[in-house]
């Protein structure tokens, strides 16, 4: 009863002092997101203090309405046991975490990598999704022997471990990863990304207007062409008894034209001559235009096993930056685009063509209202003052790490998800990335905030106990 006597004094307290922001809005958040009536506006006025004090009064006699951190802690615990206590395995047969190995070739962080493998299984994955650069500025050494590093023979940027760097011969990081994920028994999902043709500086193409044929075919300087590489990869995924092929991954923003090309039959049926596992196509539902154009790639979809969809609606919560697992429920359900409900479409999508659907990037990034643009995962601290809404408002809005935002996030996303019956799975992006350890990064990281505003799942051992409530 004696914290009572002192209420009072300890809110003139609050008052006074200064507090640091991110626990203050950690505090906030997390009332908010527990049910209490607050108002998580960067001030700490009479609605937060009632809430405040209305939750030490429900749930411990030993915290104090000034001490922040203890609170913070507090209210994280109660939001992770109460999502954990809700969650019911769900039956996906494809329960993805994926490794960045998008390092440089001297592998400096690979072995680091390993440890994110056990954690994974711990954590009920039963797949490991490898993710390396194929639209780099690497060529293809044609007459490069089987022993060369793949990197040489595919022209993606896969890091080669060497004897001696905690290791005891030379190899390709994906044959690392490889060894480490079957010797778990998990299976093994290939990646391999071309994203980057849309950097100027390094091939001269901007951003969704890559010629159709200089992406199948290649332009004789910089890019040797995907039907050239795709091939290559698929016949060293055989070669290591890899189970599932991503051969590509919102070629949307490339070019629309891309994904609707009348060569895709013939492209496909070439991987399946070279490659015996299962293939997956991934589309991003969100930007404009792409509900429409999904329907539209009916030689992709009639080729490959599943379906893959980037589920990223944009802007579902208005910009709103704290909100209830069910509100994100609630907003996911009824999420537009292109003025047809999303999750009814993909049904729809997934009837037409007999696929089940895998969700092929699952994120939960690490900052107030990242529902609304889950496809950032950068705190972007160099757009602060920028003016235009993109910058002020927007994806690239300057952003204020929380732990709590992602966790309330998940468990709202796997309430929309985890019973429908089209969906075979899903893959978490940012499980771990090599390159968040290198030397340059920490510097990269107070740029534009990526660690914070990301972080490694595998590191996150809240965010993993919730994943793991559905998935062990």
């Amino acid at each position: 009863m004696l914290r009572y006597f002192y209420f009072l004094p300890l809110m003139l307290f609050i008052f006074v002092f200064p507090v640091n922001a991110d626990v203050q809005h950690d505090v906030q958040d997390g009332l908010y997101a527990l049910g209490y009536e607050v108002k998580s506006d960067e001030k700490i006025g009479s609605k937060t203090t009632r809430a405040i004090k209305a939750f030490i009064d429900k749930n411990s006699s030993e915290l104090y309405p000034d001490d922040f951190t203890k609170i913070s802690d507090a209210i994280n615990k109660i939001i992770i046991k109460r999502a954990v206590d809700d969650a019911k395995k769900v039956s996906w047969s494809y329960k993805s975490a994926e490794i960045s190995i998008a390092a440089d070739n001297h592998a400096t962080n690979v072995f680091k990598g390993l440890d994110s493998i056990k954690s994974a299984v711990r954590s009920g994955f039963n797949n490991i999704t490898l993710t390396f650069n194929c639209s780099g500025r690497e060529r293809i050494q044609f007459d490069a022997p089987i022993s060369y590093p793949l990197s040489r023979r595919t022209g993606c940027l896969i890091p080669y471990a060497k004897y001696g760097d905690d290791f005891s011969a030379s190899r390709d990081a994906t044959d690392i990863y490889i060894s480490e994920a079957k010797k778990y028994g998990m299976t093994v999902t290939l990646k391999p990304m071309f994203l980057s043709l849309t950097r100027k500086n390094d091939h001269g193409y901007e951003y969704g207007k890559i010629p159709t044929k200089d992406f199948f075919d290649g332009n004789g300087t910089t890019f040797d062409g995907y039907i050239e590489i795709i091939k290559r990869i698929a016949k060293y995924s055989e070669s290591k008894n890899v189970d599932y092929l991503q051969i590509g991954t919102e070629f949307i923003n490339l070019n629309r034209k891309i994904p609707k090309s009348n060569r895709w039959s013939n492209i496909i049926k070439n991987i399946k001559n070279e490659f015996s596992g299962k293939l997956i196509y991934a589309h991003n539902l969100g930007p404009e235009g792409s509900r429409r154009d999904m329907f539209k790639y009916k030689e992709i979809w009639k080729s490959v096993d599943y379906i893959g969809i980037n589920f990223y609606p944009s802007n579902v919560l208005n910009g709103k930056k704290y909100y209830t697992s069910a509100e994100i429920f609630r907003a996911f359900k009824k999420a537009s685009v292109d003025s047809g409900n999303g999750i009814k479409s993909l049904q729809k999508l997934s009837k037409q063509f007999s696929k089940k659907i895998i969700m092929t990037e699952t994120s939960f990034p690490t900052w107030r209202g990242s529902a609304n643009w889950m496809f950032r995962i950068e705190c972007d601290y160099d757009n602060k003052g920028k003016s235009g809404w993109l910058y002020t408002e927007g994806p690239l809005a300057s952003k204020e790490p929380s732990l709590i935002a992602a966790q309330v996030l998940a468990d709202g996303w796997y309430h929309t998800f985890k019973d429908l019956n089209f969906i075979a799975g899903a893959n978490h992006s940012f499980w771990y990335l090599t390159w968040h350890d290198g030397t340059h990064y920490p510097e990269y990281n107070k740029l534009v905030g990526l660690g914070d505003c990301s972080r490694h799942i595998y590191k996150n051992e809240d965010l993993k106990r919730i994943i793991s409530a559905y998935y062990k």
